[in-house]
């Protein structure tokens, strides 16, 4: 039986040499690859680099089994024509073979992991940067929220206390009064209610204050003359400032 000519594979050297140094250089791409990642930074890796250093690593790769591919296949056909010197000669090729292509594809798996182990960085530090600030806008504007109806509040006290010789007998013009502050400034609604839970006057979306108390904390806060806030988990704020319009404790209660 003749020897099938490998035609494209006899042009590459096949020599033991050249082989060693394909593996070398499988090894040297493989410590380029870990460098280009190592030292990527906070913006991750240049894709243009990692991708070559990719193609470089398959590159050799695919050279290097050719090559040990073409040294078998020859061998196989010698030993079919008994032309092989030994076993022992057999042996030393496939292990030679083996000990070549070994360190080419570990250095290929190990590229691959490192892209892979990149790109989850690369993306985990992304989101999580977009959570932080995404956590900083929400901060920001219930911050915002809190100051606007802080200065709602106080206004809004202002102007009752001294409208509240004439409102106060008339809970009609109360009532149109704080429906009236409320459009002006925007407020999802407002409640005028006395400590114990009475409702003087609100506006005519104030439907769930029945079912949101103030806790006591915001009640001592309003006592002392300052503006309470509060934040609920649907980014709805409150506040709470006292009244002096009655002889009862009397409460006012905007909401954005």
């Amino acid at each position: 039986m003749e020897i099938i000519p490998l035609t494209w594979l006899d042009k590459i050297n096949s020599s033991r040499k050249t082989v060693v140094v394909l593996a070398v250089l499988a090894l040297f791409s493989g410590i380029g690859t870990y460098t280009v990642f190592a030292r990527s930074g906070a913006a991750g890796p240049n894709p243009d680099i990692v991708l070559g250093f990719m193609y470089l690593n398959l590159g050799l790769l695919i050279v290097i089994g050719l090559l040990v591919s073409k040294r078998l296949v020859k061998l196989w056909f010698q030993r079919r024509q008994g032309l092989a010197g030994s076993q022992l000669h057999t042996r030393m090729v496939v292990l030679f073979s083996v000990v070549a292509v070994i360190p080419t594809i570990v250095v290929a798996l190990f590229s691959v992991f490192l892209f892979d182990f990149g790109i989850r960085s690369w993306f985990t530090e992304r989101i999580g940067a977009a959570v932080d600030a995404s956590q900083a806008v929400a901060e920001a504007y219930l911050e915002e929220h809190r100051q606007n109806i802080s200065g709602d509040a106080l206004a809004m006290a202002f102007d009752l206390n001294r409208q509240a010789p004439f409102l106060m007998s008339r809970p009609k013009q109360l009532a149109k009064f704080i429906q009236a502050q409320a459009a002006i400034r925007n407020l999802t609604e407002a409640v005028i209610f006395e400590t114990s839970g009475k409702v003087l006057a609100k506006t005519g979306l104030s439907l769930t204050f029945d079912f949101e108390p103030f806790p006591e904390s915001a009640f001592r806060k309003a006592r002392n003359g300052e503006v309470a806030t509060l934040t609920s988990e649907v980014d709805r704020v409150r506040a709470i400032i006292r009244l002096i319009i009655s002889l009862m404790p009397t409460y006012l209660s905007p909401d954005l």
